[in-house]
């Protein structure tokens, strides 16, 4: 990454059963990590992100693991979707990022799609 502001955005659905979602990353070299607060988490009543957000609010981090449950009493237990986004400052360094789902997920820095998982599968 170079250095300044980067737009991060990362894209969850659920489809049935376990719902769980992580994201975190950390300099390979010694960098201080990025440590903007918060996330802005739109939360969908369907798995493709379509139409208004039924939830919109701030999350701390993205690590989640909503077993059978739901996000929020909006949102049902299954077949809902997230969109998180946030503009951290980074400094000059290679980072490592660690996303964990229990199906689909995408992740987008600065509009350029960098991991593509939008299928259904078991937490990995």
């Amino acid at each position: 990454m170079s250095e300044g502001n980067h737009d991060i955005v990362m894209e969850y659905y659920d489809n049935i059963y376990d719902a769980a979602a992580r994201l975190n990353w950390e300099a390979t070299a010694d960098q201080t990590p990025p440590s903007t607060p918060g996330w802005r988490g739109e939360y969908f009543a369907n798995r493709t992100l379509n139409g208004p957000a039924s939830v919109i609010r701030g999350d701390a981090t993205i690590n989640f693991d909503w077993g059978m449950g739901t996000p929020d009493p909006a949102i049902p237990a299954d077949d809902f979707s997230v969109r998180w986004t946030k503009t951290e400052v980074f400094e000059t360094a290679t980072y490592r990022f660690a996303l964990t789902s229990d199906d689909g997920i995408r992740m987008y820095i600065d509009n350029e799609l960098v991991l593509y998982e939008w299928n259904d599968h078991s937490t990995q």
